[in-house]
């Protein structure tokens, strides 16, 4: 029986490709590794009957614990490692031959090295067999009323699911959330059109990428409990936020939440803050006004995951109208802590094209400056939601890429009109659908500033910096 012949190929600094000689036994490549740090993309080449193998290197300061997703060569999701995977290293066998990406990342404060081996697999790893889906836990906190009930699996614990509507509640209902992710074959940030009366099933939809499985409202004490256990059980003692925009339904916001929160491997629990968004084209004047109505109580809400969960790290991520809900918020937290409590309450806030008016984003700016440590503003000048709101509102966006974009001292800029949008209608939804806008987004929630992240070009205009992705 011939053995099988391997190549391996590494990807280089300035992009071009090593090609190795074939190998004819196990091959083995360290890299160092520094804590939290996301190693550049590294390109495999293998073959049926063999797998690819990562591991952490015990150094003098201890062992880095290491989480790795693989790619293929347009970005499609098809393997990685999640919290229901706990191993002391990565094994992966590929379903064909060809060339494969792996991204690598420390997951915790340990300087080290790790090790990526290509070796035969054993026989019952070949033909790429591996958990097929990953499930999501995610919290949910909104004022939309209840608008019927829908039936779910009896392995949920309650037999009916709370179907929310678009009707403007007074009070936050709350609970958690089971999504199942795809682990494979979808791009990162892939989140399809959907259908309501097919998303509570147990078995999960081979054509579908993300799925609800279970809807279960939580008494007040008991869900903020909740979120301060899997706070204090977290490495990073940390927690997302994500508030959705214009046009969507509560079950779209809650899959989009746990599509992001996974595609980040967010440590910590994911909170879905979903305000009654009717989820219609034709409904933008009633969105606006329910988001008006939605940001004092996103305002408390903020306060009290502040509060009682002692997260050490509280990141929110804000999309189109939503961001109009949080500046709001920030606003009113400003307010209300001037002088008594110490600020900022939040470690990151990212506006992802944000439908705000740029003359009210200016009044607003310095109260959300002073509630968190960084605040990040992404733009696109191919955003056509964003196009038609201003057209709509006789006033330019602070969402809108140049020449409109809107630039403030002390805040981050980002113009992602280069970035491919093209994956979503109108290109709005381009911070969850990119790959790129994800990446940075990881890597703003790692600690880095923008000139030490990849992919972008600081430039200079108006008074203000801000950055281009290249």
């Amino acid at each position: 029986m011939t053995k099988p012949v391997l190549w391996a190929i590494l990807l280089l600094p300035n992009g071009l490709a090593l090609l190795a000689q074939p190998l004819a036994r196990p091959s083995e490549t360290k890299s160092a590794i520094k804590p939290w740090q996301t190693l550049e993309p590294m390109a495999v080449t293998v073959r049926l009957g063999q797998q690819v193998r990562v591991l952490p290197r015990t150094g003098p300061a201890g062992t880095p614990a290491i989480a790795v997703a693989v790619l293929d060569s347009e970005r499609n999701l098809l393997d990685r490692d999640d919290e229901l995977t706990e191993s002391s290293d990565f094994i992966w066998a590929p379903g064909r031959d060809g060339t494969f990406y792996l991204v690598i990342r420390n997951l915790s404060e340990t300087d080290g090295e790790c090790s990526v081996i290509i070796e035969p697999a054993p026989l019952e790893m070949r033909g790429g067999e591996s958990k097929e889906w990953a499930t999501k836990e995610v919290f949910y906190a909104t004022n939309r009323e209840v608008d019927g009930s829908l039936r779910q699996d009896r392995e949920c614990g309650t037999p009916q699911a709370p179907r929310f509507g678009g009707g403007l509640g007074y009070k936050l209902s709350l609970g958690v959330s089971y999504v199942n992710v795809k682990r494979s074959s979808r791009k990162m940030g892939e989140l399809e059109a959907f259908s309501v009366v097919r998303i509570f099933t147990a078995k999960m939809p081979s054509e579908k990428s993300v799925v609800i499985s279970c809807i279960n409202p939580s008494a007040e004490t008991d869900f903020y409990e909740k979120i301060g256990k899997k706070v204090k059980s977290s490495q990073q003692r940390r927690v997302l936020v994500f508030i959705h925009g214009y046009r969507n339904t509560f079950e779209h916001a809650l899959l989009r939440a746990a599509q992001i929160a996974y595609d980040l491997r967010v440590d910590g629990p994911p909170i879905l803050f979903s305000w009654p968004s009717q989820g219609t084209l034709e409904d933008y004047l009633l969105d606006r006004s329910n988001a008006d109505a939605s940001y004092h109580l996103l305002s408390d809400f903020l306060q009290r995951i502040a509060r009682e969960t002692q997260a050490a790290q509280i990141d929110v991520i804000a999309h189109s109208m939503g961001s109009w809900v949080l500046v709001n918020a920030l606003r009113e937290i400003a307010l209300r802590m001037d002088g008594k409590q110490p600020l900022p309450v939040l470690r990151n806030v990212a506006m992802m094209a944000p439908d705000v008016d740029v003359g009210v984003l200016r009044g607003l700016i310095p109260g959300i400056l002073r509630v968190a440590e960084r605040t990040t503003l992404y733009g696109s000048s191919r955003d056509g939601a964003l196009i038609a709101s201003a057209t709509l509102n006789r006033r330019a966006r602070a969402g809108q890429g140049q020449p409109d974009i809107f630039r403030a001292a002390g805040l981050d800029t980002i113009d992602a009109s280069k970035v491919d949008t093209s994956l979503f209608g109108a290109n709005h939804q381009y911070f969850g659908d990119s790959s790129t806008i994800l990446y940075d987004l990881d890597q703003l929630f790692l600690g880095r500033v923008p000139d030490h992240r990849l992919n972008l070009r600081r430039e200079s205009g108006s008074g203000a910096t801000y950055y281009v992705f290249e």
